[in-house]
This record gives C-alpha cells, structure tokens and sequence, in this order.
C-alpha cells in the first residue's frame, strides 16, 4: 500500500478543529497509534470502493474521526 496522510479532526462546539496532518506507511500501523492513545475507544473504518481516501470513526464518539488519503 502507498504512504497515507493522515488528519485527526475533532468537534468542540460546534466548531471543527484539526490536528497537524502526517504520514504513515499503513493502515495498521495507524491503529497501533491510535489504540495506544485511545485504549479505551473501538473503531471501525468506512471506505468506498475505488476512492483512495478513508475515514476511521469511533463507535462511542462521533465527534473525533481520522481521514486518510492514500499519496
């Protein structure tokens, strides 16, 4: 899989906020550092099929997400 950017975005009210975007080498590998920082939190990931672009959601919190988009 090619390199993806990744951007943490996160609603307080009302407002939408962004954390400084970086890139990882997979999927995977973003999930380690998000369960690492979010231990307690489940997540599951949307996709469209033929988009190069993704979105991972937390199921108990939908005010915080993480777009992805393949480079």
């Amino acid at each position: 899989m090619n390199n993806l950017t990744v951007t943490e975005y996160f609603f307080k009210n009302d407002i939408v906020y962004n954390k400084p975007s970086f890139e990882i080498d997979t999927i995977d590998n973003l999930l380690d550092i998000i369960y690492e920082k979010y231990p307690d939190k489940k997540t599951y990931l949307t996709h469209t099929e033929g988009s190069d672009e993704y979105l991972i959601k937390f199921t108990n919190d939908d005010k915080h997400l993480f777009y992805l988009k393949k480079n």
